[in-house]
């Protein structure tokens, strides 16, 4: 038998996010982790052993959950800095803790999470991020028609603000133009917008800027994605560097450039190189299901 605890029940997580009342990544992903990935947990699960499944989670909380055998978590942050991530990890190895008989496998997109947590002893799945490609991939056909300007695309909160202004000072800086979308507004004017609306407006630019879910996203419309958020960039011109950003969900951690170098070789020739960076989940549904199988001895 299988529980779900997704985006709409979650007894600490739901509440926070209702009141915020904007999307996010964390919802987008449970929504996708529901349609796709759920279907593949009752296939391997449909015997009488006792499964959970958490498709979110809140760092502040570690609730107790009785009456499990296995225990599954899809694990949505690594952290921005050391600090951060020993703090996670910490909390995730708490959560084992507390719930333990229960197995308890925490599901990452990151390899070096992967290994981090394997050397906290913690049970773990690598499972690639990846999105739902028929949302976007219709939006290629809307013409390009802002060029020489970047759409930097995610919630500018918190420690993404001064990242965020260090870019656009230096974009305008080189004759760049660049809009932005956080909090569902385009450049924090107007009513928000809806789905629909955001991605019919990124479509018409021909470069982005966004990491993670948000980089595949403009990546499937078409656009061409600069992979920034917290200092350093990244970009895929070659498929070996494209398979290494997406293995890590088009994020960097530290290994990317600096935005004074990345500037100086921005020009739209060497940008129009930039290689499609998403992944579809009904291709990592298959990875997946091999993976719960081999847990679950199958």
């Amino acid at each position: 038998m299988l529980k779900v605890i997704d985006h709409t029940n979650h007894p600490s997580w739901t509440p926070i996010n209702l009141r915020l009342g904007r999307e996010n990544g964390a919802r987008t992903y449970s929504r996708d982790i529901v349609k796709f990935y759920v279907p593949v947990f009752k296939r391997v699960f449909s015997g009488k052993e006792r499964v959970l499944l958490i498709t979110v989670q809140n760092w502040n909380s570690c609730e107790v959950w009785k009456g499990y055998s296995k225990i599954f978590v899809f694990v949505h942050e690594r952290g921005s800095s050391e600090e951060v991530r020993k703090q996670k990890r910490d909390a995730l190895k708490k959560f084992a803790e507390v719930n333990s008989p229960a197995e308890v496998y925490f599901i990452v997109w990151c390899p070096q999470h992967e290994d981090e947590l394997i050397k906290d002893g913690l049970n773990v799945i690598y499972l690639p991020m990846a999105i739902d490609v028929d949302v976007f991939v219709k939006y290629q056909k809307v013409p390009k028609t802002k060029s020489k300007t970047f759409i930097y695309y995610g919630n500018i909160i918190q420690q993404k603000v001064e990242p965020f202004n260090e870019f656009r000072d230096i974009a305008l800086q080189n004759g760049w133009k660049i809009d932005f979308i956080s909090k569902d507004r385009l450049n924090g004017k107007g009513f928000k917008l809806s789905p629909e609306q955001i991605r019919r407006i990124i479509a018409q630019y021909k470069y982005g800027v966004a990491v993670g879910r948000s980089a595949q996203e403009l990546s499937a419309m078409g656009v061409k994605v600069v992979c920034y958020a917290l200092g350093d960039v990244m970009l895929a011109r070659t498929e070996e560097e494209a398979e290494k950003l997406m293995a890590q969900n088009n994020t960097s951690w530290g290994e990317g450039m600096n935005l004074k170098d990345f500037m100086q070789m921005a020009n739209e020739k060497e940008l129009d190189k930039i290689k499609p960076l998403y992944r579809d989940c009904r291709e990592v549904a298959k990875i997946l299901e091999k993976k719960l199988k081999a847990v679950s001895g199958l």
